[in-house]
């Protein structure tokens, strides 16, 4: 029996056992993931990555898969490969005289073929993975291609991976630019590969919150305006003020205190713009931590930037 391709599943929910059909659940997933993609140079390929990377999930094999879980019956979780089919789909629009348009599905491939887990590029026995892996879903491959194609139809498919080909593109001359080599900054592919990795994350944060919402039954969260983050950030910025301020009050005086003062109010007050390499050389137990703190949070509400990420390193490196 086939389905039409409306019909084909991506998740049930657990409540009330309502479906949300592959479509609709790549959709989301490109939105979120262009989105995020548009802040790093990658908007056209995540959003490309987010269209296809469940197209695997429109097949007979996955639907009687994912009813037999939704019933309770015995189903083993990552049983039914789905991941590669969407790899394979961007690998055949590629061009074999265009370098650019091989690069953007190598990239989406990548980012595709891992969005459930990272994947080593070769076998075992040293065969490239994704070719190995193409070889088992040959039997339905063109199945599925077909609904691809009159879900969204030849012309769209080809622009949205035109303007994947030209953001690569981009991509390429960014790096090139530095000359990273000649530079003594390392290869090239170092580089790539980290827009790789960054295109990957994205594409399973965006397959994550779009599941996750479509389980809690809510809505995809909008992207928060300059407005609301600078208002998070003052309220954040405050908050951390009044700890600080309990912290004092609550701690036995130290003669170190006047100096662990002096470096905090120092960082609240720099201004190194909106971007720029920093360093903060003080001694052990000065107050490194939440001098730091109230850089970042000064500067996130004063600039408008949206995450800040603090990287603690492992303490096998302090020892």
């Amino acid at each position: 029996m086939d389905l039409i391709k409306e019909e084909y599943i991506a998740h049930i929910r657990r409540s009330d056992k309502c479906r949300q059909t592959v479509k609709e659940h790549n959709d989301g997933v490109a939105r979120l993931a262009k989105r995020s993609g548009a802040m790093y140079g990658l908007g056209n390929l995540a959003f490309f990555s987010g269209w296809y990377h469940d197209i695997g999930k429109n097949t007979m094999i996955y639907y009687n898969y994912i009813n037999d879980a939704a019933d309770g019956k015995p189903a083993v979780r990552g049983s039914v490969l789905h991941s590669i089919y969407g790899a394979c789909f961007a690998d055949r629009l590629a061009k074999d005289t265009d370098l650019f348009s091989r690069l953007a599905a190598e990239m989406i491939r990548i980012s595709i073929m891992s969005h459930h887990g990272l994947r080593n590029s070769l076998t075992k026995d040293g065969m490239p993975a994704f070719l190995r892996a193409v070889e088992r879903i040959s039997d339905s491959y063109k199945q599925v291609e077909s609904i691809v194609y009159e879900t969204y139809g030849e012309r769209v498919i080809l622009e949205e991976f035109a303007r994947a080909c030209a953001e690569a593109r981009n991509i390429q001359e960014e790096i090139n630019k530095f000359h990273p080599k000649r530079n003594g900054l390392g290869s090239a592919h170092i580089y790539l590969a980290l827009y790789v990795r960054l295109l990957t994350s994205i594409l399973i944060d965006a397959d994550c919150t779009d599941t996750a919402c479509f389980e809690d039954n809510v809505k995809i969260p909008e992207q928060m305006s300059a407005k609301e983050l600078t208002a998070i950030w003052c309220r954040y910025r405050v908050n951390c003020e009044t700890e600080i301020q309990k912290m004092l009050w609550k701690k036995t005086t130290s003669p170190l205190d006047c100096f662990r003062i002096e470096i905090s109010e120092a960082c609240d007050k720099f201004d190194g713009k909106s971007c720029g390499l920093f360093r903060l050389v003080v001694p052990c137990g000065a107050g490194k931590t939440i001098s730091a703190l109230r850089y970042a949070l000064q500067t996130a509400e004063r600039y408008k930037k949206r995450r800040i990420f603090y990287i603690a390193p492992s303490n096998s490196i302090l020892m």
